[in-house]
């Protein structure tokens, strides 16, 4: 993404390392109209990007990891989460 004009990309560097390193990660997001917010979406897309890596054992980056996530939203969106 720096490459094409963005000035900052904090995902390699920072946020990357951090994740791969938990055990557990959990994403909370507001829901609205059955669509979640645009950082949740970013973050997801990031995560389905790593999950071909594999670690040193040949397993895929995300085996024996935990995952969750919590939505907030009013009776329109709240009730399409999945």
């Amino acid at each position: 993404m720096r490459k094409e004009g963005i000035g900052r990309d904090d995902w390699p560097d920072e946020n990357w390392p951090k994740v791969r390193k938990a055990d557990i990660l959990v994403v909370g997001t507001p829901l609205w109209l059955g669509e979640e917010s645009s950082l949740c979406r970013v973050v997801i897309e990031r995560l389905y990007a790593h999950s071909a890596e594999t670690n040193a054992d040949g397993q895929y980056v995300f085996y024996g990891k935990t995952g969750g996530c919590i939505v907030t939203g009013n009776k329109d969106g709240i009730k399409h989460a999945r």
